[in-house]
Parts: C-alpha cells; structure tokens; sequence
C-alpha cells in the first residue's frame, strides 16, 4: 500500500506541475503578445507625432510620453494574471507633493530600484500620465537599438549613457560624450522637470538584495538639489525574470512611492549621518555629499523593500475595481452586439443593483451581530446611504418598468426605449441623482401613510 500511494501522490503533483506549467505558458503567451501590440500602436502613434508641424520638440515628447504612459496603464489592466498592490491615498498623496514641488520651479529625481526589464514599464502605468509626461531617463546607450521599444524611448525622449565598452558591469562612461547628455538633461531638469531612473544601474540578479546604487549618478541630483522619491516595487523578478526573453508569469507586485525625508530613518542611516559615509566607504570626506546622499537613499530604499516583502497592511490591489469595470464593459458590447440593446439595459440594471442589494443585506446582519445597541444600530443606518429601504424602492421601480412593458410595447412606442430605460434605472442609484430615494420618500412613504 506504502509503494502505490507514493506513486499516487507523485502522479498528483506531477498533474498540479502540468497544470500550473500550462497556466504559466498561457499567461506568458497572453503578456508577450498584448505587450508586442502595445508597443507597436505607442511607436505608430509618435511617429505620428512626431511628424506633426507647429510642435517644438518637447511638445512632441511629452505628448508621447503621455501616450506610452496611458497604454501601459492600458496593457497592465489586462494583464489578469498579475496582482498590483499599493496604497491608493498615499500615492496620490506623494504625486500630489511632487506636483507641488515642480510647480515651485524645482526639479525631482524619481529612483526605482531594477530587478527586471519590466521596472520602467510599470513605473509609466502605475504614476499618473501628467507625471510621467514631465519625465526623462537615463538609459544604456544599447537599449535604443532594441526592437520597437528602441525608437520608442528616443520619441519620449530619454536620453543615453555613453560607456566606453560593451561590459556595462565596469560602468565606464565615455566623458566626452556624456558631458553633453547631462549638459541637455540639466537644462531640462532647471525647468522644474522630473529625472527618473534606477540608481543601480542594471537588472540586479539578486533581487533579494539591493544592489549598491552608483554614486556617481547622484552628482546632479545634488549639484541641482532635486528633491527625491523613491518607487520600491517588489516581485516585478517574478513576474520578468531576469534572462527570460519574456515576462508575463502569474504574482502580485508590491509598490511603494516615498520621498526621502532629511529625518533619520533608522540606525544605519543615523550612523551615516554621523560619519558622514565613512563607515561605509572608507576615505568619503564632506566634499563627496553626492556620495552621503546615494548611501541615504539606498539606506531608504532597502528598508522600504524590506518591508513590501515582509507585507505592508495599507496595500490592496489597486486594479481590481478597474479590472471589474473594464470586464463589464466588454460583456456589455458583447451582450448588445449578440442579443441587442434590450438585453443590454437588462443586465446593466439588474444584475449589478442585485449584487449591491445582496451585499447590503448580508452587511446588515452582521452590524447587527456585532452591535448589540439598537441605537446604534439606528445610527449605523442613518449614515448608509444604500440602506434596505433605499434598494426595495428600486426595485419596486424596477418590476413596474417590467410589468408596464409586458402590458405595452414601449420600444415601438418610444425611439431609444432601451437607452432611456437604462438611463433612468441608474440615475435611481447614482450617487448624484439617488432617483430611487426621492420615490422613496416623496411617494412611497406617503402611500403607506
């Protein structure tokens, strides 16, 4: 029996391996494929661009940069199989900071830390379009020869990082060349602009581990005295692994956007204040501060790594409401276009109120579980707007629509029947509207009564 149950076992994790391979394989076929045609409207659409006449060249790049950061959102919104965890108020408080902070007329450096070839992507679809459009990039001069994403990053206008060799693992730049690149980038960043990019350098190969950030590229951020932010995203190694010629694999990302306070973080980086580097880096004096300021947020940046992957309470998937919003829609164009408008007005205004008012009844039974006062209780309803009154006098609205078209032909009678049957069922539950609630109290009430 020991034998045969063994071989059992082993045949079922053997069929889950199967299994999961498959999901895996489809998932990445589904990733390379919507990542392909993604790439290939953004690049058709700033050649576009980018052949309009009147526009100066930054006009055109912003516009392309607004354009690659609204289809990567686009294109992470499909992509079911990947989770996208973050705090929804913070980010939009900290873009709301770094706003303020451009429109002071000073400039803001924006650092990601770099475990895949998907990091730069995901930074475009996470911040707001308006954000992204005021950015550029330092990038390996190699990566403009890319395929499609190569003319790309030269429309949006990033700009290259001239090294001397094929071996960027040495990080030597060619000076000469260079001195220009960051020349245009200052200019740029004097404007009140936003310098984004991965301090690290290159893909880290040990994802589990930051890798030492390149000092060297803090001496403008210094030297300009950019105010800094730093994006943490944890798992984007699972999702593009390093050396994988495509990503797409099923896992949640974990993303954190904080600036980097000038308050001591922690010991480590108190020690840092204190020696100013040198415990780090034997020799740094006070005429490096570029190199103080580098070790700081790589000090910032590991513990806000750290604590994505040891599981941060105020993260939640962020896509999941638009992912819903976005499945509807296309059930509803397939809906109309098989069945036609009247099947449509008939799912938009039932089963979603039906799932609502589910949802209102099982949310009241447990207040009433949890609070024992009926006072209380009392109160708890007063403050929901969505109440059981307000959804039985929807659908008391809802089922006099319905038997008044079964008595008469509404859609010979009236032109667009079926739009404005739709468009009165959900003004009865908009926030703005609440037409159910005026029934409610202006004629129900007064009914009874």
């Amino acid at each position: 029996a020991g034998p045969s149950r063994t071989m059992e076992e082993n045949g079922r994790k053997l069929d889950a391996n199967r299994g999961g391979g498959m999901i895996r394989m489809l998932a990445q076929v589904w990733f390379g494929l919507s990542f392909v045609i993604t790439l290939v409207f953004v690049r058709v659409v700033c050649e576009a661009i980018h052949l309009i006449p009147g526009l100066d060249k930054r006009t055109k790049e912003m516009l392309s940069m607004q354009v690659m950061a609204y289809s990567m959102k686009v294109f992470l919104l499909f992509q079911i199989q990947i989770g996208v965890y973050y705090d929804c108020d913070k980010i939009k408080l900290e873009c709301e900071s770094i706003d303020a902070t451009l429109a002071r007329g000073q400039g803001v450096a924006i650092m990601i830390n770099h475990t895949s070839k998907l990091d730069g992507f995901l930074a475009a679809a996470i911040l707001p379009a308006h954000i992204t459009a005021r950015c550029k990039s330092f990038m390996a001069g190699n990566l403009f020869n890319a395929v499609l994403a190569g003319r790309i990053f030269t429309l949006i206008g990033h700009l290259p990082v001239h090294f001397k060799s094929d071996d960027y693992s040495k990080f030597t730049v060619d000076k000469e060349k260079q001195m220009k690149v960051v020349e245009e980038m200052e200019h740029f960043l004097k404007k009140g602009k936003i310098l984004m990019y991965c301090p690290e350098g290159r893909i880290n190969k040990n994802p589990e581990k930051l890798s030492p950030f390149r000092h060297g590229s803090f001496k403008i951020v210094h030297e300009l005295n950019l105010q800094i932010w730093l994006l943490a995203v944890w798992n984007s190694h699972k999702v593009w692994p390093y050396g994988a010629a495509m990503g797409g694999f099923p896992t949640d990302l974990k993303i954190s956007l904080n600036p980097l306070t000038p308050e001591k973080n922690n010991e480590k980086e108190s020690k840092i204040e204190e020696n100013n580097g040198e415990d780090a880096i034997p020799g740094v004096s006070k005429e490096k501060p570029h190199v103080k300021l580098s070790q700081k947020s790589f000090v910032k940046m590991e513990g806000i790594i750290e604590r994505l992957r040891s599981g941060d309470p105020n993260l939640r998937d962020a896509l999941l409401g638009w992912r819903v919003v976005a499945g509807f829609q296309i059930f509803a164009a397939l809906t109309y276009l098989r069945y036609g408008g009247h099947a449509l007005s008939m799912a938009v205004t039932f089963y979603p109120p039906a799932v609502l008012t589910l949802r209102e009844l099982f949310s009241k039974q447990l207040r009433n579980r949890h609070v024992s006062n009926s006072s209380e209780i009392d109160t708890e309803e007063k403050k929901n707007t969505y109440g059981v009154d307000f959804w039985l006098s929807y659908w008391l609205i809802f089922t006099f629509i319905v038997v008044v078209e079964s008595i008469v032909s509404m859609r010979d009678l009236i032109p667009g029947y079926d739009i404005l049957r739709a468009l009165t069922l959900l003004s009865c539950i908009h926030p703005k509207f609440l037409l159910a609630r005026t029934v409610l109290n202006q004629l129900l009430y007064k009914v009874v009564e």
